[in-house]
């Protein structure tokens, strides 16, 4: 594909970062990246095996950016079933300006409280990597894992508001990966 990625982006980005008072840090072929005061925004596009747009939402902090992809902040709750989100792929510089437009839209319609910085919305995002490690854990029955993603989760600022968003087989797993951790206490 011979198309200038950066150039592409920053068209349907750029208004969206100012809208947050981030200004561009860096622009390279395939990367483009926004900083603002709290939360940065990485637009990557992997323009010569798979094709795929990727959006990265991050929050600053003094040891480094903790990141999240777009896809995994669609899935957090309360949003809807609707609003997840997966993949996408561009071969052509018409379906890469389709998908630019599409996750710019998607950005603001999922990521604007991230993007403002909101430090509750970061945390309960990090407790919703763990519990996502420990339903994977759980599902390919790697128990030293799930455990292991269990205790983690149990230290987390966000976990208690997160635990309340839970239902019908996902505690069903908490319930027996909090079993499983306390019959194995000491880790072997």
């Amino acid at each position: 594909m011979n198309l200038e990625f950066a150039a592409l982006a920053r068209e349907y980005f750029d208004p969206l970062a100012k809208r947050y008072g981030m200004t561009l840090a860096s622009s390279e072929y395939w990367k483009i990246r926004y900083e603002g005061a709290r939360a940065v925004l990485e637009i990557t596009f992997d323009g010569t095996r798979s094709y795929e747009l990727s959006v990265w939402v991050g929050q600053r902090l003094p040891e480094g950016d903790a990141r999240y992809s777009l896809e995994l902040i669609s899935d957090l709750p309360p949003n809807s079933e609707e609003a997840r989100i997966g993949c996408i792929r561009a071969t052509d510089e018409e379906s890469l300006r389709i998908a630019l437009k599409e996750r710019s839209e998607v950005t603001v319609r999922v990521a604007s409280d991230l993007l403002r910085g909101d430090r509750r919305r970061f945390v309960l995002a990090q407790a919703w990597v763990v519990w996502k490690s420990l339903k994977y854990a759980w599902d390919t029955q790697k128990r030293d894992s799930a455990i292991a993603a269990y205790r983690s989760l149990q230290t987390k600022e966000a976990w208690p508001a997160l635990e309340k968003s839970l239902s019908g087989e996902d505690l069903r797993i908490l319930e027996e990966a909090k079993s499983l951790a306390a019959r194995f206490s000491a880790p072997r």
